[in-house]
């Protein structure tokens, strides 16, 4: 198997885990807000919460949805059409970038299908042990001595 094949196949998998990710995040957000009536009181992003009333919950939350979608199809292609040098780069740059995003994604989905699960007063729980290692090991990244 050439390196270009490996690219394209982890290049094509950090696509999937960022689809997968984002239509998790959406799914539960969607959920949680029909579960509450409708309000977006819970909602934390203000501009997510503004447009949400203005455009409609579904609307907003499926329309970023298409739109990631509709990105992510596009810089798979731009990654993957690239030659030589700079496609390795990009396409590290893409699966590094792109590993990270979709992490922090599917975090965000099960903090939102915990929070469903526990409902509002009691969403301050301690989050699990595997949230709390992930956390402490970007902690000790971001605080490495650049060089």
């Amino acid at each position: 198997m050439s390196a270009d094949a490996v690219l394209n196949g982890l290049v094509y998998v950090t696509s999937l885990a960022l689809i997968a990710s984002k239509f998790g995040d959406c799914y539960t957000t969607a959920t949680a807000i029909a579960r509450a009536g409708g309000s977006t009181r819970d909602e934390h992003n203000g501009i997510a919460r503004a447009a949400m009333n203005k455009y409609g919950t579904n609307h907003t939350i499926w329309g970023v949805f298409a739109l990631v979608v509709v990105v992510v199809v596009y810089a798979t292609y731009a990654v993957c059409a690239g030659a030589g040098h700079d496609r390795t780069i990009a396409s590290g740059g893409y699966i590094a970038v792109g590993g990270f995003v979709a992490t922090v994604q599917f975090a965000v989905a099960y903090s939102n299908y915990c929070f469903m699960q526990r409902g509002r007063n009691q969403s301050t729980r301690q989050p699990p042990a595997w949230v709390k290692s992930i956390s402490a090991c970007l902690h000790r990244v971001m605080s490495l001595p650049l060089r």
